[in-house]
This record gives C-alpha cells, sequence and structure tokens, in this order.
C-alpha cells in the first residue's frame, strides 16, 4: 500500500515538474502517534504509533502548506490555492473560503482555527470564516498574520509587519503600530517567559517523580 502511494505520488510530483520528496508541515495529537505530515501534490501521510501510512484527501495537485490537529478532533489541511480541508484519516470535506492563496498557517486555540494569509489573520468557528479585527482607539485594523502558534494559554501571529498575542480575551499587539508603549511590551513578554519557564519546570518535576 505504501508502495503504491509512494508511486502515485511520484507520478503526480513528476507531471508538475518536480522530483525531489518531503513534507511542508507536521502536526499530531498525540507526540508518538496520531501524527500527520503533508506536502505537495496533495500527499499526506499519516503515522500510528508503528507505522507511517497514506492519507487519500479526494483531491489531486494540492501543494499543502500547512496542518493542524486541532481541539474538536479534526485535521485541517491549509493550501497554496487558498483551500481549507477538515477531516481524518481517508475523509475529507472542503471549507468554503475567501482565498484564492496561500493559507500559511493554522492553529487551534480556543476552539477556533486560526489561518494566517499573506495578507491578515482569520479564524473559524466552526460555521464561518472571519477576520480577526484589532480595536485600537482611533479605529478597527485587521491582525497582520505569517506563522502561528499556540500553546501555554495563548495563541502567538508573527506576520511580515507586526507580532502579536491573544490570551483568549484581549489581542496584544508586542510589536508594529502599537498603541502598546514599549515598557508595557518589554513587560507583557517577561511575564509571558516566566509563566512559561515555571510551567515548564512543573512538568519537568512531575516526570521525573513518575521516574
Amino acid at each position: 500500500m505504501q508502495d503504491e502511494a509512494s508511486s502515485r505520488y511520484s507520478k503526480a510530483r513528476k507531471k508538475r515538474g518536480f522530483y525531489d520528496c518531503g513534507f511542508n508541515c507536521i502536526d499530531g495529537f498525540e507526540a508518538e502517534k496520531n501524527l500527520y505530515a503533508a506536502g505537495d501534490a496533495s500527499d499526506v501521510w499519516r503515522y500510528t504509533g508503528e507505522h507511517w501510512v497514506p492519507i487519500d484527501i479526494g483531491i489531486d495537485n494540492e501543494n499543502i502548506l500547512s496542518v493542524c490537529c486541532a481541539e474538536d478532533g479534526f485535521v485541517y489541511l491549509g493550501t497554496e490555492s487558498g483551500k481549507l480541508l477538515k477531516g481524518r484519516e481517508n475523509s475529507w470535506t472542503e471549507i468554503e473560503t475567501p482565498f484564492s492563496r496561500d493559507i500559511i498557517s493554522l492553529a487551534s486555540f480556543e476552539n477556533r482555527v486560526y489561518m494566517a494569509t499573506p495578507s491578515r489573520l482569520y479564524s473559524y468557528d466552526g460555521k464561518d470564516i472571519q477576520p480577526v479585527i484589532y480595536n485600537t482607539k482611533e479605529k478597527e485594523v485587521p491582525l497582520d498574520a505569517g506563522f502561528l502558534d499556540a500553546g501555554y494559554g495563548h495563541l502567538l501571529s508573527v506576520g511580515n509587519r507586526s507580532i502579536s498575542i491573544y490570551d483568549g480575551k484581549e489581542w496584544r499587539i508586542l510589536y508594529g503600530g502599537s498603541p502598546m508603549d514599549i515598557d508595557t511590551a518589554n513587560k507583557f513578554a517577561e511575564d509571558l517567559l516566566t509563566k512559561s519557564v515555571n510551567l515548564m519546570n512543573t512538568i519537568e518535576d512531575g516526570l521525573s517523580k513518575q521516574k
């Protein structure tokens, strides 16, 4: 089965002018099993804990740029042509998007899936895709985006023009046109780092006690 999938993948890449192999993104529900990796030519594989198996997403010749194993138990794939796919194993559906190009990054946070495009940040609540808006004192502005990461109770968005962080209630722009002054931004970043270090120490202490 794996040899057959590898052959299909090689033929698809050669047809599009590609002759090398590799993945663009990887994510998982658990570190040691149930991982998903994806790349060009609709190439998606799942690691079961013992083997890597090919996944049929039902669409050919899509370059997949981002993957997210979300809190709702589904896997989301973002493509170079702006498609968003939702599914798991060999059952997938396409979610209608307003995009015509790259979904660069995906992240799951507070029961929403966030997606970064070259121009701005969007969120998906299971029904609708909406741009994420930051409220300044002067006006509402769409957040810049590029790469996303969620952890330690926060969502981080790093774009070409700004860096912003979300705690589930409020967006704070740490860099790039922020109403937050530099001292406040530095203090916020230091506090977040301290909380992260303390959490890691707690996890390490718990693991050492289990040994």
